[in-house]
């Protein structure tokens, strides 16, 4: 027998569909990440925001969101470009300091949230600006470097850990891909990319040898 899902957020139940917004619903949600503490937060690109929910024991059915980001309140709706705006916002990933990165595809950069425990309804992130088009976004553990998909480019592109973007804006790398969307890196920092071309792709680090008495490559 299949496995069944045991509990829904953004609907009250398993059968009911409501896409209005609120705390407790969504409208065509894509991104999904986890904190380092067990909270949730969720992309919602119909009404271009991101919920955010508190995990207390375990979640519960049609739970609501604790806080949303790109909106000031839980029913306004409206795309935004300032700092606490978003416009159709779909991959998110987390640091290792919970820091949220935001995909905000129409506006053509990530956003980074900072303090995300506590942090409130409206709140405003840090730009990492001019990628066209960006639809995921993975952060390594171990570097903190930051991954990001632009699909309009069809590049996957690299850019320094987060601490180091403000003097050092620019991405490092950048390797082709055909509409690259969602993107994880695995255990060894190995990318992996969800293409529009129907297909996933793996882009491995380039090995060397060298010979151990001469070190040359």
């Amino acid at each position: 027998q299949a496995p069944r899902a045991n509990l829904v957020l953004g609907q009250a139940n398993f059968t009911t569909i409501i896409t209005d917004a609120s705390s407790s619903t969504m409208g065509q949600p894509t991104g999904v990440v986890v904190f380092n503490n067990g909270d949730l937060a969720a992309s919602d690109i119909l009404h271009n925001r991101i919920l955010l929910w508190r995990k207390s024991g375990d979640f519960v059915n049609g739970q609501s969101a604790r806080a949303v980001l790109g909106q000031s309140n839980f029913s306004n709706t409206g795309v935004g470009s300032s700092a606490a705006g978003l416009n159709r916002p779909r991959g998110l990933a987390v640091d290792s300091s919970d820091r949220l990165y935001v995909a905000d595809t129409n506006n053509n950069r990530i956003l980074v949230y900072s303090s995300t425990s506590t942090i409130g309804n409206g709140a405003t992130g840090t730009s990492i600006p001019n990628v066209p088009t960006p639809e995921g976004v993975a952060v390594s553990p171990s570097t903190g470097e930051v991954w990001i998909s632009s699909f309009s480019s069809n590049s996957i592109l690299r850019f320094r850990e987060f601490t180091q973007l403000g003097a050092n804006p620019a991405a490092t790398a950048g390797v082709a891909s055909a509409a690259p969307m969602a993107i994880v890196l695995d255990q060894f920092d190995n990318l992996i990319a969800v293409e529009a071309s129907n297909r996933i792709t793996f882009y491995y680090a380039r090995m060397v040898y060298r010979h151990a008495a001469t070190y040359a490559s």
